[in-house]
């Protein structure tokens, strides 16, 4: 994990120390919302619940009967194994539907054609909407940070800033992120997510003209609904949008660092119950060939 939105090249050992700055410099009060420096267009709702909402961690509920590493609501990992549709799928295009269906048809043949997470790439928008998080606002009030572990930092910019213009070949797997309020609703925009890592979980792939809408509205101390929407000129036929809720708790840390990425496992790497290897793994527990170089 080497990038954070809004820094360009910056590393993980600067990102962890990032983190430890705002933690010690970020007041965790009620101070907080009446700062001078913070933003005075925080709407009421924000403000009463801010001094709370930097205090613990933020945890995204899965809905109901779905599998909550994925979108779309899988039922299970072994669904999308087999090749089940998911409860809401993405509107793809032809092109990229034949795509994802080929992908689909090679893991039924033993074969594994595409799958960047499991190549250790980072995972990047718009995977990271669904992470556990802490949020950090700067004292400057121009900016927020959302920290989903010590290393990986997405900035949401306050400060009515146009969306940046990046070339394709300037890497920023978090992309560029810019918020505005609407109502009591913060509205999150984010482009500019290119780099190798081109994959919406588990094997979606998108374009680098791929964008991602958030919209965040309070509902207490403990509690906000989350409405994202993704959008895709060159591979969807329309906006897909999930809800989900997220809440605050106050004794989570986010601050660990990441486990290390080890090559597949967390995807379709299963530990074998009897020896615990990590096997890349297919519908009905075939073994996977590695064919994604």
């Amino acid at each position: 994990m080497s990038n954070i939105s809004g820094s360009r090249g910056v590393t993980g050992l600067k990102t962890a120390a990032l983190a430890t700055l705002l933690a010690v410099t970020i007041p965790m009060s009620g101070a907080l919302a009446q700062s001078e420096e913070m933003s005075t267009d925080i709407p009421e709702a924000w403000a009463e619940f801010l001094p709370q909402y930097v205090i613990g961690e933020w945890d995204v509920e899965t809905n109901e009967g779905c599998f909550s590493a994925y979108f779309n609501c899988y039922e299970s990992q072994e669904a999308y194994n087999a090749g089940i549709e998911p409860k809401t799928p993405f509107p793809l295009t032809e092109e990229a539907r034949a795509f994802h269906d080929e992908v689909v048809a090679n893991l039924g043949e033993g074969r594994s054609t595409y799958d960047p997470n499991a190549l250790c790439y980072p995972q990047g928008m718009p995977d990271d909407a669904r992470d556990n998080f802490t949020l950090l606002p700067d004292p400057r009030g121009d900016r927020w940070y959302l920290l989903n572990s010590p290393e990986q930092v997405r900035t949401v910019w306050l400060d009515g800033r146009e969306m940046p213009e990046r070339e394709t070949y300037d890497y920023t797997f978090w992309g560029d992120s810019v918020g505005h309020f609407e109502g009591d609703t913060l509205v999150i925009e984010t482009r500019n997510i290119t780099g190798p890592n081109s994959a919406i979980s588990p094997n979606t792939p998108k374009s680098d003209n791929f964008w991602v809408i958030e919209r965040w509205t309070p509902v207490s101390a403990d509690e906000m609904t989350v409405e994202i929407t993704f959008m895709d000129e060159e591979r969807f036929t329309e906006p897909y949008t999930e809800s989900f809720t997220a809440s605050r708790d106050p004794e989570g840390d986010i601050g660990r660092p990441s486990d290390p990425c080890i090559t597949g496992v967390g995807q379709r790497y299963i530990p074998d119950p009897e020896t615990g290897e990590q096997l890349l793994t297919g519908p009905g527990g075939m073994a996977l060939e590695f064919a994604e170089e």
